[in-house]
C-alpha cells in the first residue's frame, strides 16, 4: 500500500494563525469551501505576504494612463465586462465566489465595483374573488428537471428531478412573504403536487376577511394520509417563515417556524414514504386543488404578495441555520435544491421587449432550475411605441423600509443582464474613455509590431481591414448572465493582447516598488497594504495584529461584526490597514514626542480613539494641597451644530408650562391640591409663564468664511422671541438679538419691545464690538435675559442683560457683557406692560417662543400693535431683521437669570448646564422653594435625525424635529433645510470642565514654575508665590513619582457628564467638608444632588460593550503604548477601573465616645467589630 505525500503548501492564513498573527478562532470549519488552498488565494493571507494579485495594488482603476501602458483599453473594458457578465458565478459555492472575486485583475475589479446593483424583491398581484380558476395572476411554473430552461447555459444539465426529498431526506421550505392588508380567499404560496395520486406538499393562506393577520397552513399528504401545521402571521410585514417535513427519527412530523423561531409543530406524526411527485411542477404563487382526508381544499384566487428568498432544502432547517440567512443571502450548499433570490431587475433586460429574458427568473442554487414568470406582461409599463418600460411586479428590496435583506451584500447582487441600461451605460461610458486614450497612446502593443502583420492576419481570419469599427465595438448580448458577446478579434491581435495584459500587470507591481516608503491619506499613490508592518519594523517598532481574537467571518468577509447575523461595509482586515496606515503617518510626530504623554495621545487618535473621551491617562503624584477652583480638565470632543441656509426657521413651543414650583419667584394665584404633585398646582395661568420670573436664553453661534459669503444681509438675527396675539392678530416681534457685521460700526443690539416705560416704544441695548467678533469663523457663546425686579430689590424695573464671549482652549479669550433698568410693570397711564409677565388678548394670547432663521410668517407695517418692534413706525428696520445663515448650537432656555459663574462655566463648556446649587436649581427638582429657576430647554445637540425629511409620505419636505434634552418635551420645529446633505454638521469644541477627580493625587504637570514677579500670574498658577522663592515649605512639597497607567471606566464618562450640574465646586465642597456631618453616618446633601442627577439616565449603562472595547485595546493597542513608554517609567498597564462615581462618596462615621481615642486605636477597634458582625460571636478558649 502506497501513501501520497503530503503537498508542502500549507494555507497562509492557517500558518499566520499557528504563528499567532492572525485571528486566534480558527476553526477548519470556518474555512470549509473556500477557496483557501488555492496557491494563488491572497484573500486569507497574512497581511504582510507576498503580492499576488494587482486587486493589493493602490491604483486609481478610473483613470486608464495609471495601469494600462501596452493593452488596448478599449480591448481591456469589453474582456472585464467578459470575464464578470459570462464569469460571475450567481449559482455558485462560497468557494467558486472568492475563487471568481481572486482571479479578477485590479481593473476588473474595479469595473466590477462599477456595475450596477439591484437588490430585487417580487410582488404577486392576485387574481379576482370572482375566478375559479386562478389564471389571470403572475405565478411561478418550475419546471421539476435540471438545465430544462436554458441548458447551454446551466451547471446541471441531467434534467433529472431535483425538488422531490428521497425517502430518507427532510425538506424545508423558506421565504420572505409581505401579504398585504387586505382581505383574501384561499391562496396557495407554493405547491408541489400529482392530481392522479393526491400526493405532495403545499404551502397556503386560509381564507380570512381580516386586514390584520392570516392563518398559513403547510400540508404533505399522500393518498389519505396526511400532516398540517397551521400559523398565524401579520399583514403589512414582512416575515421570514420555514417549513420543515422533518423525517430525521423514525416518525415524520411538520414544524412551522416565524422569523427563526418555532411556533407550531404537526398535533400528529406518520411516517412518509417516497412521494410520487418527480414529474409534476413546482409551483410558485398558484396550485390546483388538493385532499386533506375527507376535505379538499381549493383555491379560488393566485396569491397576492411579495415574496424575497425563496428556498427548498432537502434538510431539516435548524431555528440557528433561519436566524443566519434572516438578512443576508446564502451561498449555493449540498442541501439546497431551489434558490430564488428574485433580484432580477426591471425591464428592458432584452432588446426586444417580448423577450422571455424580461420575466426570467433564476435559479441561484446550483441545480438551473431556471423559470419565468407567467402573465408578467399583463403587469408592465409600456411607452407610446408599445415598448416594456417598467414591471410592477419587481421592486427594489433596498428601498422597501419592511424589507428583512439589511445585510446583503452588494457583491451578490450584481445586474449581469448584458442588454441592461445600466451595463449598458456603464459600458459605453468607459469605452469612450478608452478610445480616446488608446488614440493617445504611443506604447499600444499594436502600434509597436509592423502593420502589415495585422493586415495580413485580419484577411487570413476572413475579418475585415484591420482597424475598422468591427475590432472595436461594444460589448453584446442580449439574455441572462453567461450570454453576453464579444466582438471578434484576430488570432494575431488576440496573442499581442495577451502578452500586453501580462506587460501591465507587470510593470504595475515593478512601479509599486516606487512607493514603498510613500506612506499618505491618498491610498492611491501609497505603499501597498502588504507592505505596512514591514515599513513600521523599519521604525523600530513591532505592531501586533489590531484584532486577534477576531473570527474568519470578521476579519475577511465583514460579517457579524456589530452584531450576529450582520453585513459591514468593510471587513476588518481593511479597517486593520486603515489604521496601520494612519499610525505611520503620523509616527514621526509621535516619535519626537516620545516619553511623553502627547506621543500616546497622537497615537490614540490616530487609530481614532479620543484620548479625552474614552479612557484616562493617569500620571500619579503631585501637590499635597490643591484649590478647587484650579481643578479643571481641558479636552477637545467632537459636537453638532445645525446649519441654517437662507429658507431655515425653526421655532420653540410656548414657553409655558404648569406651576408646581413654591418659593421664589411668588405666585399670582395659589397652589391647589394635586396628588402627582406634592406642593400642588397653581391655580393662576400667569404662573404658568416660564417668563414671569427671571430668565435667560443663550446659544453657541458660528459663521464660517461659507456661510459669511452665502449671506444675503450683514445684519443677522442671532435669537428671537416672539408672541401671539396683538390688534391684527398675527405674530409680535417682542425681542431680537442681532449681530452688525461692518467695517465702520460692528456691533450687537438686544432690541425690546415698549414694555411698561412710559412713552418708550422699544429699547435698544447696544454693545460696540471688534471687527473680529461674531463673523471671524470662531465659535460665540451669545446669551440675553432679564433679572426679575424684586430679584433686584427694585419695585418696578429689571435689569435686562446681553452677554457675548468667545473662548480658546478653554479660556474665554473675548468677552461683551452690558445690562441695563428697564420697566418692567404695567403702565396705567399708557395701559401698557411687559408680555414677559402675563397674559393678554391684545399683546400675549398664548406666551412667548424662541424663533431661528429667516423663513418666518411675520408681518411688518405701520398697523402691527405699537409695542411689537414688528411696528414699522416706531421700531428702527435693523431691529426687524430675520436673517439667519450660520451655524448654530446648544440653545437653550432657563426660568432664571444665570449667575456670572454659571454663564461663564457655560462659555468654557458647552454641554455644562450648571448651576451654582444643583438640589434647587438642577432640571428634575421641583419641590424645593425656588426650583421654579431651572433649565426649562435644550436643543441643538446630538440626535439621531442629521437631515431633513426627504419623503413626502413621512413628512413635510425639509422639516426637522430638533428634540429637547432638558427632557421637558419641548421640541423645537425645523422647515425648509436642505435634504440633500445633513443639517447637522461635526464641530470640534474646546471644553475647559470641572475636574470630577479634584481629590486624587494625579497630574500631568511635573514641571512646576513656583514664582512669578506678575501678580496675573500668581493668580493663574495654584502653586505659585511671589518671586523671588527660595525654599518650599515642607508641607508643600509635591509627591510625584514614576507610577503610570491608562485606565478604562465607565464611571469616568459618568462622572464627566455629572459635572455639568456645577457651575463651582462650591456645592460639592459645602456638601462634604461642612463642619456639622463629622458625626453624621453619610452626606446627605450629596445623596439629595445623586437622587436629582439619576433622572437625567434613561438607561442602564453598558458595562458588557465598553469592556468588549477595553478587551480589544489591551490585546492590541495597549501592546504598542509600551513601547512609547520611558524605561524608567513604572508602567502599570492598561486597567479596566471599576470605581464609585463622584456623587457617591464613602465616610467614616465619628462617634462622640471615641473623641478621646486615637486614630489608629479607632482603625482597630473598627476591625474588630467588624469581625464580630461578620464572623458572629467571638468563643472564649
Amino acid at each position: 500500500m502506497t501513501t501520497k505525500k503530503a503537498s508542502p503548501y500549507v494555507p497562509a492564513f492557517l500558518r499566520a494563525a499557528i504563528e499567532g498573527n492572525r485571528p486566534l478562532q480558527l476553526t477548519f470549519n470556518d474555512v470549509k469551501d473556500t477557496n483557501i488552498l488555492s496557491t494563488s488565494s491572497f484573500m486569507y493571507d497574512a497581511s504582510d505576504a507576498p503580492l499576488k494579485s494587482t486587486q493589493q495594488l493602490n491604483v486609481d482603476w478610473s483613470k486608464f494612463q495609471n495601469h494600462t501602458f501596452f493593452m488596448s483599453a478599449h480591448t481591456k473594458v469589453n474582456v472585464a465586462f467578459e470575464q464578470i457578465i459570462n464569469g460571475f458565478p450567481f449559482d455558485g459555492t462560497k468557494g467558486e465566489t472568492e475563487a471568481f472575486f481572486e482571479k479578477l485583475t485590479g481593473f476588473e475589479k474595479w469595473v466590477f465595483d462599477s456595475f450596477p446593483k439591484y437588490h430585487g424583491q417580487l410582488h404577486f398581484s392576485g387574481s379576482a374573488f370572482s375566478e375559479t380558476l386562478p389564471t389571470a395572476g403572475a405565478y411561478i411554473v418550475t419546471k421539476d428537471a435540471a438545465g430544462a430552461l436554458y441548458p447551454e447555459l446551466s451547471k446541471n444539465r441531467t434534467g433529472g428531478s431535483i425538488l422531490n426529498p428521497p425517502v430518507d431526506s427532510s425538506l424545508s421550505i423558506e421565504l420572505h412573504l409581505n401579504v398585504p392588508t387586505i382581505q383574501n380567499s384561499r391562496q396557495i404560496i407554493c405547491q408541489k403536487h400529482n392530481m392522479e395520486s393526491n400526493q405532495g406538499f403545499c404551502l397556503y393562506l386560509a381564507p380570512t376577511t381580516i386586514t390584520s393577520s392570516v392563518e398559513v397552513g403547510f400540508s404533505v399528504y399522500s393518498g389519505s394520509h396526511s400532516l398540517t401545521v397551521p400559523t398565524i402571521i401579520e399583514k403589512g410585514q414582512f416575515h421570514q417563515l420555514c417549513v420543515v417535513l422533518n423525517r430525521e427519527s423514525g416518525t415524520h412530523y411538520l414544524e412551522f417556524f416565524k422569523n427563526a423561531e418555532s411556533t407550531a409543530v404537526s398535533k400528529s406524526a406518520y411516517t412518509f414514504g417516497a412521494l410520487d411527485i418527480d414529474a409534476s411542477d413546482f409551483l410558485i404563487a398558484s396550485g390546483t386543488s388538493f385532499t386533506l382526508g375527507t376535505s379538499t381544499v381549493t383555491p379560488s384566487q393566485t396569491l397576492s404578495g411579495t415574496i424575497d428568498e425563496f428556498k427548498v432544502f432537502h434538510s431539516a432547517r435548524s431555528a440557528e441555520q433561519q436566524r443566519k440567512s434572516l438578512t443576508r443571502s446564502m451561498f449555493a450548499q449540498p442541501d439546497m435544491k431551489l434558490y430564488y433570490r428574485f433580484n432580477e431587475p426591471g425591464p428592458p433586460l432584452a432588446y426586444t421587449s417580448t423577450d422571455a429574458t424580461n420575466a426570467v427568473v433564476i435559479d441561484s442554487s446550483g441545480n438551473s432550475l431556471h423559470s419565468t414568470i407567467t402573465n408578467y406582461y399583463n403587469y408592465v409599463g409600456r411607452n407610446v411605441q408599445g415598448d416594456v418600460t417598467s414591471s410592477f411586479l419587481r421592486s427594489n428590496a433596498s428601498l422597501d423600509p419592511k424589507s428583512k435583506m439589511i445585510f446583503e451584500k452588494e457583491e451578490t447582487v450584481p445586474v449581469l443582464f448584458p442588454a441592461h441600461e445600466g451595463v449598458v451605460s456603464l459600458n459605453t461610458t468607459l469605452l469612450s474613455s478608452a478610445s480616446l486614450y488608446d488614440d493617445a497612446n504611443p506604447n499600444l502593443i499594436s502600434r509597436l509590431i509592423p502593420q502589415h502583420y495585422l493586415q495580413e492576419g485580419a484577411l487570413f481570419d476572413g475579418m475585415k481591414e484591420f482597424g475598422s469599427d468591427d475590432q472595436n465595438s461594444a460589448y453584446g448580448g442580449a439574455g441572462i448572465p453567461g450570454q453576453g458577446k464579444m466582438s471578434n478579434v484576430q488570432v494575431m491581435l488576440s496573442m499581442l493582447y495577451i502578452w500586453a495584459q501580462f506587460f501591465d500587470e507587470m510593470k504595475l507591481f515593478v512601479d509599486s516598488f516606487s512607493t514603498l516608503r510613500t506612506v499618505d491619506y491618498d491610498q492611491n499613490s501609497s505603499i501597498p497594504n502588504n507592505f505596512l508592518r514591514d515599513l513600521f519594523r523599519q521604525y523600530g517598532f513591532h505592531v501586533p495584529a489590531l484584532f486577534s481574537d477576531s473570527t474568519v467571518e470578521q476579519f475577511v468577509n465583514a460579517e457579524n461584526i456589530e452584531s450576529d447575523n450582520s453585513t459591514s461595509e468593510r471587513p476588518l482586515r481593511s479597517v486593520q490597514d486603515e489604521l496601520l496606515r494612519r499610525i505611520i503617518i503620523n509616527l514621526p510626530g509621535v516619535i519626537k514626542s516620545k516619553g511623553t504623554q502627547h506621543s500616546i495621545q497622537a497615537f490614540l487618535r490616530s487609530v481614532g480613539i479620543d484620548p479625552d473621551n474614552s479612557l484616562r491617562l493617569r500620571e500619579f503624584g503631585g501637590p499635597t494641597t490643591r484649590q478647587l477652583s484650579f481643578a479643571r480638565e481641558n479636552k477637545r470632543e467632537v459636537g453638532t451644530m445645525v446649519e441654517f441656509i437662507t429658507s431655515s426657521f425653526v421655532v420653540s413651543p410656548y414657553l409655558t408650562g404648569t406651576r408646581v414650583e413654591p418659593g421664589y419667584p411668588p405666585l399670582s394665584g395659589t397652589l391647589v391640591y394635586n396628588d402627582q404633585y406634592p406642593n400642588g398646582i397653581s391655580n393662576s395661568r400667569t404662573d404658568g409663564l416660564l417668563t414671569s420670573g427671571s430668565w435667560t436664553v443663550e446659544a453657541t453661534v458660528k459663521y464660517t468664511p461659507y456661510h459669511i459669503k452665502a449671506m444675503t444681509s450683514a445684519t443677522q438675527s442671532l435669537a428671537r422671541m416672539c408672541v401671539t396675539g396683538g390688534i391684527n392678530g398675527g405674530v409680535g416681534l417682542v425681542a431680537n438679538l442681532i449681530a452688525v457685521s461692518s467695517s465702520i460700526d460692528p456691533h450687537v443690539s438686544l432690541y425690546l419691545h415698549g414694555c411698561g416705560t412710559p412713552n418708550v416704544k422699544y429699547l435698544e441695548m447696544r454693545i460696540p464690538v471688534s471687527r473680529e467678533a461674531i463673523f471671524d469663523g470662531e465659535k460665540w457663546y451669545v446669551s440675553f435675559g432679564k433679572v426679575r425686579s424684586d430679584a433686584i430689590g427694585s419695585f418696578s424695573s429689571s435689569s435686562f442683560f446681553v452677554r457675548i464671549a468667545s473662548q480658546n482652549n478653554g479660556e474665554i479669550s473675548s468677552e461683551y457683557v452690558t445690562s441695563t433698568f428697564y420697566q418692567d410693570r404695567k403702565n396705567e397711564q399708557e395701559d401698557r406692560f411687559t408680555v414677559f409677565s402675563a397674559y393678554d388678548t391684545i399683546a400675549n394670547a398664548s406666551g412667548t417662543f424662541l424663533a431661528f432663521g429667516k423663513n418666518q410668517a411675520i408681518t411688518f407695517g405701520n398697523t402691527i400693535y405699537d409695542g411689537f418692534l414688528n411696528n414699522t413706525d416706531f421700531t428702527p428696520k435693523e431691529a426687524q431683521t430675520l436673517d439667519f445663515s450660520g451655524l448654530m448650537s446648544d440653545v437653550r432656555f432657563w426660568s432664571k437669570a444665570l449667575s456670572d459663574k454659571e454663564w461663564r462655566e457655560h462659555v468654557t463648556n458647552h454641554n455644562s448646564v450648571g448651576v451654582q446649587d444643583p438640589t434647587v436649581n438642577y432640571n428634575f427638582v421641583s419641590t424645593r422653594s425656588g426650583s421654579f429657576e431651572r433649565l426649562r430647554l435644550e436643543a441643538f445637540k446630538k440626535q439621531t435625525q442629521r437631515r431633513a425629511i426627504a419623503t413626502a409620505s413621512i413628512g413635510p419636505l425639509g422639516s426637522m424635529t430638533f428634540l429637547d434634552f432638558s427632557l421637558n418635551n419641548m421640541h423645537l420645529t425645523g422647515t425648509g433645510f436642505p435634504i440633500d446633505r445633513d443639517t447637522l454638521r461635526g464641530e470640534i469644541f474646546d471644553v475647559c470642565y470641572i475636574s470630577p477627580y479634584f481629590d486624587e493625587a494625579a497630574t500631568n504637570e511635573k514641571v512646576r514654575i513656583r514664582s512669578f514677579l506678575d501678580q496675573a500670574n500668581i493668580d493663574q498658577t495654584p502653586w505659585a508665590s511671589q518671586a523671588p522663592l527660595y525654599e518650599i515649605v515642607k508641607s508643600e512639597e509635591p509627591t510625584d513619582d514614576v507610577r503610570f497607567a491608562i485606565e478604562f471606566s465607565l464611571i469616568d464618562a459618568l462622572n464627566r457628564d455629572i459635572v455639568t450640574m456645577f457651575s463651582t465646586l462650591d456645592s460639592i465642597d459645602n456638601a462634604i467638608g461642612a463642619p456639622e456631618l463629622m458625626f453624621s453616618q453619610d452626606y446627605p446633601d450629596l445623596e439629595t444632588m445623586r437622587n436629582i442627577y439619576f433622572n437625567r439616565i434613561r438607561e442602564k449603562l453598558n458595562f458588557k460593550s465598553f469592556f468588549e472595547f477595553f478587551k480589544w485595546f489591551d490585546s492590541s493597542i495597549g501592546t504598542f503604548i509600551e513601547q512609547l513608554i520611558p524605561k524608567k517609567t513604572n508602567f502599570k498597564g492598561t486597567n479596566f477601573v471599576i470605581e464609585s462615581h463622584m456623587l457617591e462618596r464613602h465616610k467614616l462615621q465619628h462617634l462622640t465616645s471615641e473623641a478621646y481615642i486615637r486614630d489608629v486605636s479607632k482603625t482597630r477597634l473598627r476591625d474588630v467589630l467588624l469581625v464580630q458582625q461578620v464572623a458572629g460571636s467571638a468563643r472564649k478558649y
